[in-house]
């Protein structure tokens, strides 16, 4: 049986938004070079499922992506202008 629920799903483990994982919430005791950026977000991930992020967590938040955000797939159409 096939749910429409969405899941977020969140994280302390180091490296869990390059497994596939969501949202990586640092631990504040570990040291870190993301000047108060607590927050790592896997937007590949998210654009996958059925939430939003909102602006406001994003912009307080370091960016991942799984795949190159340049790279055109199915989330983001590729233009020819010029040709």
């Amino acid at each position: 049986k096939k749910t429409n629920r969405c899941t977020l799903t969140l994280s302390d483990m180091e490296g869990f938004t390059q497994k596939g994982g969501m949202v990586y919430f640092e631990n504040p005791a570990r040291e870190s070079n993301r000047k108060g950026k607590r927050f790592e977000i896997n937007l590949s991930a998210v654009e996958r499922s059925c939430l939003k992020i909102r602006s406001r967590l994003l912009r307080i938040s370091h960016i991942v992506y799984d795949v190159d955000p340049l790279t055109p797939g199915p989330m983001q159409p590729t233009t020819d202008k010029g040709k």
